[in-house]
């Protein structure tokens, strides 16, 4: 999800999000971006308004957050030749 909103510059549509990841899943939709959904809560994300659409951005910690999943998506994935997978 982070990655999909830094592709378009840390200024999401709601639309973008809600019919690609999430195929239109309105629940899986709020239970991570909603008022209350785990980025929400966690302060990884945030979201503000221009005129009738909401976009979705990253905060400085969704931002170091994501890079650490980076880090150790590429040290663990075997499919990239991961670090663990070279030993």
């Amino acid at each position: 999800m982070l990655k999909m909103i830094e592709v378009f510059a840390d200024k999401c549509p709601k639309s973008t999000l809600l019919n690609g990841p999430f195929g239109g899943d309105d629940k899986a939709f709020d239970r991570l971006l909603g008022p209350s959904g785990i980025l929400t809560r966690t302060s990884l994300i945030i979201a503000s308004t221009d005129g009738r659409v909401t976009h979705y951005s990253r905060t400085d910690a969704g931002k170091v957050y994501q890079q650490v999943l980076d880090m150790q998506l590429n040290f663990l994935d075997p499919y990239t030749g991961g670090e663990v997978w070279k030993k």
